[in-house]
């Protein structure tokens, strides 16, 4: 596991990490070994022979996989204004959007690997906590793979009309306005089609 892996490297400098700390790295890796390792090196280049979580706040972004989840939540429910509003709160309170928008991805992605199912479901759990791997599962299943595609396709395009914007955070309240009326426009579409059949 990624977190015995991060235990064994800091035991190796003679670092003593808080294991909640330990705990954040992983999270916010999104389980990439190689992020994971490389916000490790940075709290160990503080020089410090224990690092508390305070001191890990000084280097480590803000993570919170909750409110990411939230967020992926609002998208689905083809909640426009809740989610615009989500970013715009996120920005005024400082937080690094370029990150968030990379959280967002890494868990859409993971949603589209719970669809595929098999051995690449279940490396989704590794280094997940269990309270988030249920709220994740639940958010797949709201969705169809071909509705999730979609939604990664959109969320993916942000990156590159970032170099065409002044303003951080108008790439992906575009980004969300597309996702979230598609969504609603495909729910409407599958009403009309239900209603159809029903009447034939």
């Amino acid at each position: 596991m990624l977190l015995s892996r991060l235990e064994k490297l800091a035991a190796q400098e003679d670092v003593k990490i808080e294991d909640r700390v330990l705990r954040q790295i992983v999270e916010i890796s999104g389980g990439s070994s190689r992020d994971a390792e490389s916000y490790l090196g940075k709290l160990i280049s503080l020089g410090e022979k224990k690092i508390t979580a305070e001191k890990a706040a000084l280097v480590l972004p803000h993570s919170d996989i909750g409110q990411v989840l939230d967020f992926i939540d609002y998208l689905i429910n083809s909640d426009t204004k809740g989610a615009v509003e989500f970013i715009n709160s996120f920005i005024e309170e400082g937080g690094d959007i370029s990150y968030f928008y990379r959280q967002v991805l890494s868990f859409l992605r993971k949603m589209l690997l719970l669809k595929l199912g098999g051995k690449l479901a279940e490396e989704v759990k590794i280094d997940m906590l269990p309270e988030f791997q249920d709220k994740l599962y639940g958010l797949s299943r709201k969705l169809t793979q071909f509705r999730l595609q979609l939604i990664l396709e959109r969320w993916l395009a942000v990156e590159s009309n970032w170099r065409s914007s002044d303003l951080w955070q108008l790439p992906l309240e575009l980004a969300v306005v597309e996702i979230t009326t598609e969504n609603k426009d495909m729910s409407d579409n599958q009403a009309v089609s239900n209603f159809n059949i029903q009447d034939n």
